[in-house]
């Protein structure tokens, strides 16, 4: 197909990028076809940056009338210049090397992937004890004190719920991002990691407030022996406690909310209705933006490109987007994204904060449980 409709939605080309998927698509289908044989595919054919420039939101994949899986042809590509010939660009490799080395992409050393709960007193995972809930951090929440915020809301969360959870402290990145990058190998022994150590626990259900790492543990996991579990993402699980009346939210102060949708947990996991109707609870009005739930414009953060020594392009445009609406503050349902929209907003006067941390601020506290009170329930 020649239509060009991928185009019109790739985040990377709107935003001025070396990437054109309409042009990788027609390239490599004179290929195909025989043709071009005395030129390389890769850095011929098709330019190597562009490669590169893939956020892998799969908007491409979504509207292709023909079911091209673009994103997935790209990663290919990538896996080739990774695992032959060891070609990242410089940022995502240093990120590579930390996750190999140190388990998270900032090199930050693993025992301190558990200081942010410090004042908290939260639960950590011990052998031989039930939890209802294993609190998948991830590494952002666990490392960067903006995103530390949402993990602490989690926190408020369980407990006014009476939820019966602990974290574990062994958790490592699970490494989408560098089966998004090409390098399989990495990721597959981070899964394997991971997979051994969740198996020491004995736990209901994993929630994480990561769509990334939802994503991952979710769909991706399952396809390693042991690796199957029920998976929910912190939007899902909040309204469920809403539904049951476990907690009861007051009118939140933030009278008009613009939500931007994370790729992983909309196009990707179809959770769409969920966070629409947790804000109403918290008494917002929500604004839509002009891309929103199912094709909503991506943030610029997946397909490893958090991790690549780039300009503001594609969050400059999305943040735009949300800020047109109107709306008096921003909510999100990823680390990922608030760190690229807050990177991208000049005016800091509007609040850019996940759906977690309206929740714990709407919510009408009652008495905590002590930490006895919870074991014995």
């Amino acid at each position: 197909t020649e239509c060009g409709r991928c185009r019109a939605v790739c985040p990377a080309f709107r935003a001025g990028s070396t990437l054109d998927p309409k042009s990788l698509i027609l390239a490599l289908q004179t290929r195909l076809h025989g043709e071009n044989r005395d030129v390389p595919l890769i850095d011929g054919l098709v330019p190597k940056a562009a490669l590169w420039d893939c956020t892998t939101c799969n908007a491409c994949a979504q509207v292709c009338p023909a079911r091209i899986p673009i994103p997935d042809l790209i990663i290919s590509m990538r896996r080739n210049l990774a695992l032959e010939k060891g070609q990242f660009p410089a940022g995502l490799a240093h990120a590579l090397e930390n996750a190999a080395g140190v388990g998270n992409p900032w090199g930050m050393d693993p025992a301190s992937r558990t200081a942010w709960t410090k004042d908290l007193n939260v639960p950590i995972a011990q052998a031989g004890i039930h939890y209802d809930v294993l609190y998948w951090v991830g590494c952002s929440a666990s490392y960067d004190k903006r995103a530390q915020k949402i993990a602490r809301a989690m926190v408020r969360i369980f407990r006014q719920a009476s939820v019966n959870f602990a974290i574990m402290a062994e958790e490592r990145c699970h490494a989408d991002w560098a089966r998004r990058a090409g390098e399989e190998y990495l990721f597959q022994t981070a899964a394997q990691e991971n997979i051994g150590n969740l198996s020491r626990y004995d736990f209901d259900e994993i929630v994480t407030a990561c769509p990334h790492c939802f994503n991952t543990l979710k769909n991706e996991y399952p396809q390693f022996e042991g690796g199957c579990y029920v998976v929910r993402n912190h939007v899902e699980f909040i309204r469920s406690l809403i539904k049951t009346h476990r907690i009861t939210l007051k009118k939140s102060d933030r009278a008009k909310i613009a939500l931007h949708d994370a790729c992983y947990l909309a196009r990707a996991n179809g959770v769409v209705k969920e966070p629409r109707k947790v804000l109403k609870k918290a008494g917002a009005r929500i604004a839509e933006p002009v891309e929103s739930a199912m094709t909503a414009f991506c943030c610029g953060a997946g397909g490893a490109q958090l991790f690549q020594d780039k300009p503001p392009r594609i969050n400059a445009i999305r943040i735009k987007e949300l800020k047109d609406t109107g709306a008096q503050h921003i909510a999100v349902e990823c680390p990922h994204c608030l760190t690229m929209l807050t990177d991208a907003s000049s005016d800091k006067e509007i609040p850019i904060e996940d759906i977690a941390e309206i929740v714990a601020d709407a919510i009408e506290v009652k008495r905590e449980m002590t930490d006895a009170e919870r074991q014995r329930k």
